[in-house]
């Protein structure tokens, strides 16, 4: 289990400052967590409110009280309130098999894929999903989808062979959109799974960590509708193309999106808008704190004009990391403080949930990018 992100993590984002000076900050390595009372909302700004899948007490889910909070640690950080989960227990109740022996899917759930996977240590995903009989998704905002009560996405994450967990998101409400969150741990002998709220560090003797429920906020809401992948952006146009002739869209795109640039930089944006624009979105909460924008639209037309390069390239950090001050620097990878921070596992990496091991492939991917530009 890497050291554990806190308030710390939180503020050392990737951001421009325009009153302020970087901070100089030197790699250190990194501690199992930050104590303090959380740098994002003593009550919930982050880890509680809508869309929270049951979570009770007056701590952030970022930041927490520490490492060794009371109450438990979860496999993504200290959380110093308590954490409940009302719901299914066991992965069979959720509705995702009609026989989880065979490991049969439901009738009504559909498996499906995306297009810029994001990295967890190699682990390997198999998606599904499912629609309330007679809904659909409402695709007005081809950005920004807006799906019905009752929609459910599951994910199986796998290791060396081994079924580790599968994490759930289902929808319960409408305006303000909530949602639920919770992962499920598969016994050893693969009969079941059973829900831990908590998360566990180092699951099944692997370096895995299953996140608790807090610790999927921090992801999920970074979008309106707190499910992420499922987009006109993130789906293969295959999928889209079965949603559409199923009816379960309001409208399907006009024509398959196509990521703009030379393959380097298709590469590089269809990576960071997977693997980063989650969080480094106008709609998270960090959004407060930095300008840096990693996200991809259907409008894209023209490389230049993406939110990643208009906020990005040439843009000052609000912090002095190894010597980097800029987000990223044209043909400088390695003053750029974006292929840095990538191409580290501490408490100044990015991601800082989700991984202990550097995506080799990916950072050389980026770093060819940034030298090209």
């Amino acid at each position: 289990m890497r050291g554990t992100v806190g308030a710390f993590a939180v503020l050392v984002v990737l951001g421009c400052s325009e009153s302020e000076p970087p901070t100089q900050i030197q790699s250190t390595g990194g501690s199992a967590g930050v104590g303090g009372s959380g740098a994002v909302g003593a009550s919930g700004a982050v880890g509680g409110g809508s869309g929270s899948g049951g979570v009770a007490g007056s701590s952030g889910g970022i930041g927490g009280s520490g490492a060794s909070a009371a109450g438990g640690v979860g496999a993504f950080g200290g959380y110093g309130g308590s954490i409940t989960w009302d719901g299914p227990q066991t992965l069979s109740e959720t509705g995702l098999f009609s026989d989880i022996a065979t490991r049969t899917l439901a009738s009504d759930v559909r498996q499906y894929g995306v297009r810029n996977q994001l990295w967890t240590d190699a682990a390997s995903k198999t998606r599904y999903f499912k629609l309330p009989t007679g809904t659909q998704i409402d695709t007005t905002v081809m950005d920004a989808w807006k799906f019905p009560v009752g929609a459910t996405a599951w994910k199986d994450f796998e290791s060396g062979g081994k079924l580790l967990e599968t994490r759930m998101v289902a929808k319960l409400s409408d305006n303000p959109p909530e949602w639920s969150y919770v992962a499920y741990r598969w016994r050893d002998d693969g009969s079941d799974a059973d829900a831990v709220p908590y998360g566990e560090a180092d699951t099944q003797g692997t370096t895995h960590d299953i996140p608790n429920i807090p610790a999927c906020k921090e992801c999920h809401g970074g979008t309106r509708e707190y499910f992420l992948g499922f987009s006109a952006v993130q789906l293969p146009q295959s999928d889209i193309d079965q949603l559409a002739a199923a009816g379960s869209l309001t409208s399907p795109p006009m024509a398959p999106f196509v990521i703009p640039g030379d393959a380097k930089a298709q590469a590089a944006l269809g990576y960071l808008h997977g693997n980063c624009a989650h969080c480094h979105s106008a709609a998270h909460p960090l959004a407060m704190y930095n300008n840096f924008r990693a996200g991809l639209s259907v409008t894209n037309t023209d490389v230049a004009a993406t939110a990643l390069y208009q906020t990005g390239l040439n843009v000052s950090t609000s912090h002095d990391i190894d010597g980097t001050v800029m987000i990223i620097v044209p043909g400088q990878p390695d003053q750029s403080q974006l292929y840095n921070r990538v191409n580290r596992r501490d408490l100044l990496a990015m991601p800082p949930l989700g991984t202990e091991q550097v995506d080799v492939s990916s950072v050389a991917l980026l770093k060819a990018w940034i030298e090209g530009l």
